[in-house]
């Protein structure tokens, strides 16, 4: 029971770094876009999965070195060697544990992760391949395009409609 807290708490902890690692290489891409929140919790969530086979390894051995130390240091396993258990006998309910959730690990990293992967790449690519949301300010000179300059009196924020358009045009001199 004292392994399983710091092994969830562990876990998360892993995951959400790991999920701030893939924020930060994919944050150019998904900025602009004009995504809905369905398709980025869809791609979070099939990055998350795909990162288990890499976050449980480490939460297991985080949440084992948590719990032997914190059994250690209030004595617990010197109480337990002096009642006559061995070593062996003290770990094996950890190493039913770490079976249990071995075997579920091959199965996620079978079956889950692979699905998760091409999901997670088939977005990104539809992502890639989407144009980017233009955004005009009001009455500002936007010179957010190459070789142009664009004025835009009004850009509708639902239909996207620009009303009373100036373009300034330095692609020839």
């Amino acid at each position: 029971k004292a392994y399983i807290g710091p092994l969830l708490a562990t876990f998360f902890i892993v995951q959400f770094v790991l999920m701030l690692n893939f924020v930060w290489r994919y944050i150019d891409e998904l900025t602009g876009k004009g995504l809905d929140v369905s398709t980025i919790v869809e791609l979070f969530a099939c990055a998350t999965a795909s990162m288990i086979p890499l976050g449980l390894p480490l939460a297991m051995l985080f949440s084992a070195i948590m719990t032997m130390g914190n059994l250690g240091e209030s004595f617990e396993l010197l109480a337990m060697k002096a009642a006559g258990m061995s070593l062996m006998k003290i770990f094996r309910p950890l190493f039913v544990l770490v079976l249990m959730i071995a075997v579920g690990s091959y199965y996620i990293s079978n079956k889950l992760v692979p699905y998760a992967n091409e999901r997670m790449y088939d977005i990104i690519i539809d992502v890639r391949q989407q144009r980017e949301e233009m955004k005009f300010p009001d009455d500002v000179f936007f010179t957010g395009l190459p070789n142009m300059v664009v004025k835009v009196h009004h850009q509708d924020e639902q239909s996207g409609k620009l009303e009373d358009i100036v373009i300034f045009d330095f692609s020839d001199d």
